[in-house]
């Protein structure tokens, strides 16, 4: 009797492994002159995985090669992983450890050499999507945490042309990623080691960079660049939670430049820049729960603009159009505010410099034409400041020392 027990609990926990690990895994390798290589290895529980190669070389295409390369391990419960290679010399990686992962590559079209994309997810419900398009570009996602999703895509549009790279690291839980690159040798990178963070990041064009590490939670990032080469835009956020900083960067032109930092939480900068050979930069330290406000806008040639803020709930506002503006802002305080905005003509650029420390000082600066100047200095509380300028050459300096001081100044020509 106790034999046919003991037959019976061994029947039992052997169908309970075998039903335990339902893996699947499919692998298709077709074409001509093919030197496809395919590796999976699958533990756990409900895992599947597709691999579909197809690494064909075209008679009427010379330069097509044809060594796909794919390795797949996954480990857990439930992960899938669907690796698609057409075209040439493509290289796929997935690594997943956790439960219900879920990882995507496609590569290669237009007999696209050389392609590589690297998948890493640990922890449980992470998401992965990995699309490239013809040649040479390079893709790289690892995930640690719990619940994070990533995206990458990247296309040059057209045979025989040299490709982009991203790369995407995040370490934290619920962070979300996404990168899209159209044209060639653009550079996009994302840390986010937080919980909660998002970042975006949009390039179409050629030589362009674009950069976001987020440090603390809630961040969120958003890069755009369009219509141009060799843009570059760059976002290092740091804080904790209370919704934590907002940064975004739009360039449309070439030659373009914008960097955002932010320390503290509850700061938001926006930087808007059409034209060529434009700089902004901005940064903002909240001490904590900062509030503090950057709008930075630029329409033209070699503009310059540069806020730097420090305390809390101050305000900044650049609007430059034309050529050759520059604009330095510097707040220390709380509840500052300073607008500028400069129109420059085609005889030299305009220039404002403006200083506040203290609290609830106001400046408003306006300059229309060209090589005019306007410099304030507020230190103190409650201080206004107003000048206007337009034509050529004018030139102001105002200093504000103590509280409640009021200027204003109208030149014209």
């Amino acid at each position: 009797m106790k034999k046919v027990k003991l037959s019976l609990a061994l029947m039992l926990a052997v169908g309970m492994v075998v039903s335990a690990q339902v893996n699947t895994s499919t692998v298709t390798s077709t074409g001509d002159f093919n030197q496809t290589t395919g590796t999976i290895t699958q533990h756990g529980n409900g895992n599947k995985s597709t691999l579909v190669q197809d690494g064909k070389m075209a008679s009427s295409v010379p330069n097509g090669g044809n060594y796909n390369n794919t390795t797949v391990d996954q480990r857990g419960k439930k992960n899938k992983s669907d690796v698609g290679q057409h075209g040439n010399r493509n290289t796929a990686g997935v690594t997943q450890d956790g439960k219900r992962n879920d990882a995507k590559i496609q590569q290669g079209i237009g007999f696209a050499e050389r392609n590589n994309a690297s998948i890493y997810q640990s922890g449980k419900s992470n998401t992965a999507t990995q699309t490239q398009r013809y040649d040479k570009n390079t893709a790289f996602i690892s995930q640690m945490g719990r619940y994070n999703v990533a995206s990458q895509k990247q296309s040059t549009g057209t045979d025989g042309t040299h490709g982009s790279r991203a790369s995407i690291t995040q370490d934290g839980n619920s962070n979300s990623a996404m990168q899209n690159q159209k044209g060639s040798r653009n550079v996009a990178r994302s840390d986010q080691f937080g919980d909660y963070n998002k970042s975006r990041q949009f390039q179409d064009g050629n030589n362009n960079r674009a950069k976001v590490n987020q440090d603390g939670d809630e961040n969120k990032a958003y890069q755009k660049q369009k219509y141009g080469d060799f843009n570059t835009a760059k976002i290092n956020q740091k804080g904790n939670s209370a919704y934590g900083n907002k940064a975004a960067q739009l360039q449309y032109g070439s030659d373009n430049y914008a960097k955002a930092r932010q320390k503290g939480y509850k700061n938001r900068s926006l930087q808007f820049q059409g034209g060529a050979e434009n700089s902004a930069e901005s940064f903002q330290n909240g001490r904590g729960d900062g509030h503090n406000y950057n709008f930075q806008v630029q329409i033209g040639l070699g503009n310059y603009a540069s806020n730097t803020q420090r305390g809390k709930y101050n305000l900044s506002a650049t609007g430059q159009g034309g050529f050759d503006n520059s604009s330095d802002t510097y707040q220390h305080g709380k509840g500052n505010i300073a607008l500028t905005g400069q129109i420059g003509g085609l005889f030299g650029g305009n220039t404002v410099y403006t200083t506040q420390r203290g609290k609830r000082n106001f400046s408003g600066i306006l300059q229309i034409g060209s090589s005019n100047y306007s410099e304030i200095t507020q230190d103190g509380s409650y201080n206004w400041y107003v000048n206007l300028q337009f034509g050529h050459n004018h030139s102001n300096t105002i200093t504000q020392t103590g509280n409640g001081n009021g200027s204003y100044v109208l030149q014209t020509n």
